[in-house]
């Protein structure tokens, strides 16, 4: 079976972390709901709703843990070292960006949730174009972002043969065996 090209690994990298940020996170936050409305009393008339908020916090922290876990893999198994820093930063700052400028552009030119049925749709807009604008930064960040420039592979030439001294004579910048200088 051949490999996937690399811009599609690139996509698929932060989408599954995605992905699976979200699935860990819904079984997290359910969890602890279900933990703390079975462990408030009966009569407890808002334990229910703080159990529900704190489950809900759980799942939201859970999740975005996992996400950043899953972004440090997918960096890991598709930059060198000392580039996969800058993409996982690059990822998470996207993210944010998106969330927070559409939620204030979309607040600020007042569009409403009138029209749809279920009240939700623009954060679920925001919320898939962020998905979307995470998942395009890997390829980015593959094309334009980071060094480049691998360390030289240094090979020695040729070492002196003096008893308790030891001497390099000539070091190459290559492994063409070309001196260094």
């Amino acid at each position: 079976m051949a490999a996937a090209p690399r811009t599609v690994r690139l996509l698929a990298g932060p989408f599954l972390a995605v992905v699976a940020g979200l699935f860990v996170g819904v079984l997290a936050g359910w969890a602890a709901v279900a933990v703390l409305v079975g462990l408030t009393r009966d009569d407890s008339p808002w334990g229910d709703l703080a159990g529900v908020v704190l489950g809900l916090m759980v799942g939201a922290v859970v999740g975005v843990v996992v996400w950043v876990i899953g972004l440090v893999v997918a960096a890991r198994r598709q930059f060198p070292r000392g580039r996969r820093g800058g993409a996982v930063g690059l990822t998470m700052a996207a993210a944010a960006t998106v969330v927070v400028g559409l939620t204030l552009l979309v607040e600020a030119l007042d569009v409403g949730d009138a029209g749809g049925a279920l009240g939700f749709e623009r954060r679920v807009l925001v919320a898939l174009l962020a998905v979307a604008a995470s998942s395009a930064m890997f390829p980015l960040w593959d094309r334009f972002g980071g060094a480049r420039h691998e360390a030289p592979t240094v090979v020695v030439t040729e070492v002196a043969d003096v008893p308790g001294v030891p001497g390099v004579v000539g070091v190459a910048d290559d492994e063409s065996g070309r001196p260094a200088g």
